[in-house]
């Protein structure tokens, strides 16, 4: 995933949209799919780790990547290109 510089313009309408949204408690479906899909990862993952005292690293990047992806989420909402 590449990341890129926000214009001004968009910092700005990400925080209009980042303050309305947080008195909002709707989120998009696949926002809210995703977070579900992280928690339950994150849960096996942990569940790993006790039971075995390692920990998958493929798992852990496979997370991180995910909340990456969650994070591109939450800006294409603020910026209005999911709803």
């Amino acid at each position: 995933m590449a990341h890129r510089t926000l214009t001004r313009e968009e910092s700005l309408q990400v925080f209009r949209h980042a303050q309305e949204h947080a008195e909002n408690p709707y989120r998009p479906v696949a926002i809210i799919s995703l977070k579900k899909e992280i928690e339950t990862e994150t849960l096996l993952a942990e569940r790993y780790a006790q039971e075995t005292g390692k920990v998958d690293e493929v798992v852990v990047k496979r997370i991180v990547g995910m909340k990456l992806r969650l994070e591109g989420l939450y800006l294409d909402w603020a910026l209005g290109k999911i709803t």
